[in-house]
């Protein structure tokens, strides 16, 4: 027969409170280490695509690029971006569609495919 065990019950002497809660590992809590790491992956990917989005556009383009990608490449910020830059949405969209195949090929000529870039994205969860 099974004995039964508080998870709030003190575990170790008098001077020693701890608890079954203080010592088992949270399952559902996020490791600092992983955090990091992808912290870092995205550092690394938001460097790669300023530095291309620099050396492969036009400064009018990267411009416009950087903008989106500030807004998390929501299309719902084209708008935002045009009513900044005194454009039509219209053309914010053209911009972003010749961009991302030009984007597109500069990282993959840096290493960085569709699966890598996936990888160093990771979830956008936060």
């Amino acid at each position: 027969m099974r004995q039964m065990v508080s998870m709030d019950g003190a575990l170790g002497t008098e001077d020693d409170q701890h608890t079954l809660h203080d010592v088992l590992p949270d399952k559902s809590a996020r490791r600092p280490d992983l955090l990091f790491e992808r912290h870092e992956h995205q550092q690394h990917l938001r460097r790669l695509l300023e530095a291309v989005i620099a050396t492969s556009l036009t400064e009018r383009r990267a411009e416009i690029m950087l903008m989106y990608l500030d807004a998390g490449c929501d299309v719902g910020s084209q708008s935002e971006i045009a009513s900044k830059l005194g454009v039509t949405r219209q053309r914010i969209a053209q911009v972003v569609g010749e961009a991302m195949p030009v984007l597109e090929k500069a990282l993959r000529l840096n290493g960085v495919g569709p699966k890598r870039l996936a990888e160093m994205e990771g979830d956008r969860e936060d």
